[in-house]
């Protein structure tokens, strides 16, 4: 079966063709620059609308097009409309390149945005090419051709994906829709808990949730937001993949190829790393220190920012406390590690004690070249290197070098500290 509008001069043909099998014609209007066709979808025994557009294009008769389209869904009691065609227009800068030829008062653009937001139609998602349509000499180029759904075609075939091909004699691109239901399991919902931590996060959520504006009562507002965050979600979704020149659609072969690229991309080449062999750093060994075994022997999780081992140093006898510090950033988490590990030496009988790690902080401002440190955090790390003269001896400092694989140099020097 078909249905034609015939062309206007040499433009403006529309032909509509199609299947009895499939589609049940009950109904049909034509106007100037569109064609109607209500009927039934066999397979599933539902009654839908497909409007083909042959937009003119100066923008008096685009508005008595869409004006006249308007209505038409207005009056109509189906639910399930497909609007597609050649629009001669574009949603955004971004769908055309070239020579821009535009009357005096065009604001077409806009204009169609707000068109498609009262008809309440959705974009198809595109696969393919960014335009569809290209001037002979090459000049310039855009998007006109495209496919918009109703919310309930959308729920109805939520795999619909529209294929812009490539063109043959025409100066535009044929576009080939598909509404394959395919089951891709389920479909998780996407958050990962430590954006939860982030102090950000919540106001993140607020701004994106206040930055879409829609006038009316509470209910609406609510069902209008939503809809706009599945339509997001339905527009990131993947709906198939180009695998070797062909494309697909099927789950299994879709997945095995999203996970072999991300294997294959973290795998690691066949890599020459740098080594240190040769090279010969002064150590402690188990015939200088001997861990022995101790009263208390604290293991704290990484968030408490410390390890600490009591023992006894061989070479002079000696009873030491050695500690490995990891200190957050946070000026206030800092203070609590190092009123903790004030107490504890304020309560020991060892006199000798060694920190060594990562402060995050520093003594004095030659130490920092860039942003400026706040000196009384300073000062209160200064409290904390060395609890007294009576340090390990024979060592003078310990550095933690976080940027080499050897991790903890010892300089020795004739004095104590």
């Amino acid at each position: 079966m078909w249905e034609m509008q015939p062309a206007i001069n040499s433009a403006g043909d529309i032909l509509c063709m199609w299947t009895e099998s499939v589609f049940r014609l009950q109904n049909k209007v034509t106007g100037i620059g569109f064609i109607l066709l209500e009927g039934v979808c066999t397979r599933e025994a539902l009654k839908i609308c497909i409007l083909t557009v042959y937009s003119p294009c100066d923008i008096h008769n685009k508005r008595l097009l869409w004006n006249s389209v308007r209505q038409l869904k207005q009056a109509s009691q189906v639910r399930l409309w497909c609007v597609l065609g050649d629009f001669n227009c574009i949603r955004n800068p971004n769908e055309r390149m070239g020579k821009i030829d535009r009357s005096v008062g065009d604001n077409s653009m806009q204009e169609f945005n707000e068109w498609i937001e009262d008809m309440e139609l959705l974009e198809v998602p595109n696969v393919g090419r960014q335009y569809t349509w290209f001037r002979p000499n090459g000049e310039s180029k855009s998007r006109l051709d495209r496919a918009l759904i109703s919310p309930e075609w959308r729920d109805t075939w939520p795999e619909n994906v529209q294929f812009t091909l490539s063109r043959n004699v025409s100066d535009h691109c044929p576009i080939l829709i598909k509404a394959n239901n395919v089951d891709w399991g389920p479909k998780p919902f996407r958050i990962l808990n430590c954006w939860l931590t982030d102090k950000s996060f919540s106001d993140v959520v607020k701004h994106c949730w206040n930055y879409v504006q829609v006038p009316g009562w509470g209910a609406y507002v609510l069902k209008e937001k939503f809809k706009r965050v599945n339509v997001n979600r339905n527009r990131n979704s993947i709906k198939g993949l180009l695998i070797e020149g062909v494309w697909t659609d099927d789950p299994n072969k879709v997945k095995e190829e999203i996970r072999s690229f991300f294997s294959n991309r973290f795998l690691e080449a066949d890599f020459q790393r740098p080594k240190i062999d040769g090279i010969f750093f002064k150590s402690l060994d188990h015939q200088h220190v001997q861990v022995a075994n101790t009263t208390e022997v604290e293991v704290k999780t990484a968030e408490r920012g410390f390890i600490m081992l009591e023992g006894v140093w061989m070479a002079e006898m000696q009873r030491v406390v050695v500690a490995n510090i990891y200190a957050p950033c946070e000026i206030e988490s800092k203070r609590q590690l190092w009123e903790k590990l004030y107490s504890r030496k304020s309560q020991s009988q060892i006199q000798s004690w060694c920190l060594v790690g990562d402060f995050n902080c520093i003594r004095h401002p030659a130490e920092r070249l860039g942003s400026r440190h706040s000196n009384s955090e300073a000062n209160l790390i200064a409290k904390l290197l060395y609890f007294g003269r009576n340090c390990i001896p024979n060592v003078h400092d310990v550095y933690w070098n976080t940027n080499s694989q050897a991790s903890i140099h010892v300089m020795e020097t004739e004095d104590n500290p």
